[in-house]
């Protein structure tokens, strides 16, 4: 998808076609965690749950006149809200890192991505700490059981970010997952990027290349 919260069409036909709702595990710039139609609802009349109860996941036209009403930032709560996915396990730049009382109030964990670990988001190292901590707050492997793997490419910053020395972790959440979807948000790479000349075009042709 170009917007990222048109993901939201591909996890509701995922859901419908499973019989529990998976987690998300979602890599980004930002944690996309705003609440669902907030933007939507300055400007019209109506209400958050007349709106959240009107989508129907086995009724496509229901989830994209959803889509069609909600922001760029307001597809995980969303989801969360009409059990599209079950918990959300969020690694980003702006993350605020969050604990275990916030996972149990809104089944959403974050952590940040620091300023050193840009060039280095799909190593091994950065992954495999981000998702002990996600284990931890969680109580469970978040990587066992049905997950959604999400990326949006403005969590890539520079050419190095997506050439991992140590692509191993990435590489099995990529081969377990029950679903992949990647936002490719050209307007935010080239806005964010640390490297001069970085595109989401080049980032989805290395990222293609790393999974095979």
């Amino acid at each position: 998808m170009e917007d990222h919260h048109h993901v939201l069409a591909a996890w509701a036909r995922h859901r419908a076609t499973v019989d529990r709702a998976p987690r998300l595990l979602t890599l980004d710039h930002h944690t996309d965690t705003s609440a669902p139609f907030r933007t939507w609802l300055r400007r019209n009349p109506g209400d958050r749950e007349t709106l959240l109860a009107a989508i129907d996941v086995a009724d496509e036209a229901s989830v994209q006149r959803a889509i069609d009403k909600l922001d760029k930032d307001e597809h995980i709560v969303t989801a969360l809200a009409v059990d599209v996915v079950s918990s959300a396990f969020v690694l980003a730049q702006n993350a605020m890192n969050t604990d275990a009382s916030v996972f149990a109030e809104h089944a959403i964990a974050c952590r940040e991505i620091a300023d050193h670990e840009w060039d280095h988001v799909l190593d091994a190292s950065v992954l495999d700490r981000a998702l002990a901590a996600f284990d931890a707050i969680a109580g469970a492997s978040v990587t066992e059981g049905p997950y959604i793997l999400d990326i949006d490419l403005d969590v890539f910053k520079t050419f190095a970010s997506v050439a991992p020395s140590d692509p191993s972790t990435f590489l099995r959440l990529v081969a377990n997952a029950e679903l992949i979807t990647v936002a490719t948000e050209p307007e935010f790479v080239a806005r964010l990027a640390v490297d001069e000349g970085l595109t989401s075009a080049f980032l989805l042709r290395e990222l293609r290349g790393l999974v095979g």
